[in-house]
């Protein structure tokens, strides 16, 4: 066979490019890239600093819940019904916030003239919830108050149990029968009756 001798520009060119390739592997080499799929385990002082600390725990709070909640407690001065803002525990469920009507105010507030009409024993039977209208079960006692008495004594429920969450309306029983109810402005009606069948009796603010 006939070979066609090399020029000393084809070696010369030859030599330069195996030059690169060897200067190319050598670089590669260099850059400490592994060639093969093996974990490798890294001295701590080889790596750079910082990324073996620890990553700062997230701050955790545990939010308690309330300790105390409050509603409105309306009693009467001078034939109106004023609101006093009451505290206790949660939840605050309507019986709670009936006996408290019952109990009357506390010193302080019954030294500046508040008092209740809810006074007896056989008032309430029962107060009970559904669909957001509180059902009140008025006793016995209830009917021996004075006309006046029994408005604003009504008032008093009316106006502080929609003041609890999830109550906008009342309704009244008498004896687990229900019965007409007597708004401020002294007619009568079937029910259920919201805070503004009742405006006319809160005192001026």
């Amino acid at each position: 066979m006939n070979h066609r001798a090399c020029s000393p520009h084809s070696r010369l060119r030859r030599a330069r490019v195996l030059c690169g390739l060897a200067l190319a592997m050598g670089l590669i080499g260099g850059c400490g890239l592994p060639t093969d799929d093996d974990v490798r385990v890294v001295d701590a002082d080889r790596v750079p600093f910082g990324l073996l600390d620890a990553a700062p725990a997230s701050p955790t709070s545990l939010m308690p819940g309330p300790l105390t909640d409050s509603f409105s407690a309306y009693f009467i001065r001078a034939g109106q019904l004023v609101a006093v803002a009451v505290e206790r525990e949660p939840p605050i469920v309507p019986d709670v916030a009936v006996a408290e009507l019952i109990a009357g105010p506390e010193a302080e507030a019954a030294a500046r003239g508040l008092r209740t009409a809810l006074v007896g024993e056989r008032l309430i039977r029962s107060v009970t919830v559904s669909g957001g209208t509180a059902v009140v079960d008025l006793g016995e006692d209830f009917g021996a108050l004075a006309s006046r008495e029994q408005l604003l004594g009504l008032g008093q429920l009316v106006m502080t149990l929609t003041t609890l969450r999830g109550v906008g309306s009342v309704d009244v029983r008498v004896l687990g029968k229900p019965a007409e109810i007597r708004v401020g402005d002294g007619s009568l009606e079937p029910g259920p009756v919201t805070r503004d069948d009742y405006r006319t009796l809160l005192a001026p603010a």
